[in-house]
């Protein structure tokens, strides 16, 4: 068609201009680079799936910030780090490492039962709203002291040019 050609660099400029996922701004530009980062989480040598990795910087890191860079192991216990991105790493320099697997047992909360309630003006309706739900006990599928900073005794060093690659390998003792 002879007059579609001019529409033709306005529909390409149009859908390219959609292409860009993330958009860069002051604040962005202004963080510290990350570095790819990857990993493998055991447990006395066997692959720990759906484990939460976070790696956490000094206060001391660039701009005074701390940073948090995140993972989940995937069937192989193998995880990718995150900060800003999906799987852009973390921030180089020490960090301090945690891992956790929790979950909850099966089923719906607990319900506790109502205290007594006088007889007089007591309906049903208000003796149900009176119950009070007790969360369920979180289950720890990795020693407790493997999800906590202070008490993993797990580190990192993230490396600018480096593979930053770690294998940690958890106890069931704990650390």
């Amino acid at each position: 068609m002879p007059g579609s050609k001019p529409l033709l660099p306005l529909v390409l400029i149009a859908c390219c201009g959609g292409c860009q996922r993330y958009h860069e701004d002051a604040w962005s530009q202004a963080r510290p680079t990350t570095y790819r980062c990857t990993g493998i989480v055991s447990l006395g040598g066997a692959p720990v799936e759906r484990a939460i990795v976070t790696f956490v910087t000094a206060a001391d890191s660039p701009g005074g910030r701390e940073y948090s860079a995140v993972g989940i192991t995937d069937h192989a216990g193998r995880f990718v780090l995150q900060t800003f991105r999906p799987a852009d790493g973390a921030v180089a320099g020490p960090h301090a490492v945690m891992i956790e697997k929790t979950s909850l047992p099966g089923g719906e909360p607990a319900i506790a039962e109502p205290s007594p309630a006088p007889q007089s003006g007591t309906t049903a309706g208000r003796a149900q709203r009176s119950r009070t739900v007790v969360p369920p006990a979180v289950v720890h599928a990795l020693p407790p002291a493997y999800a906590r900073v202070e008490t993993s005794g797990l580190s990192a060093e993230v490396l600018p040019g480096e593979r930053n690659h770690f294998h940690f390998d958890l106890r069931s003792s704990g650390p």
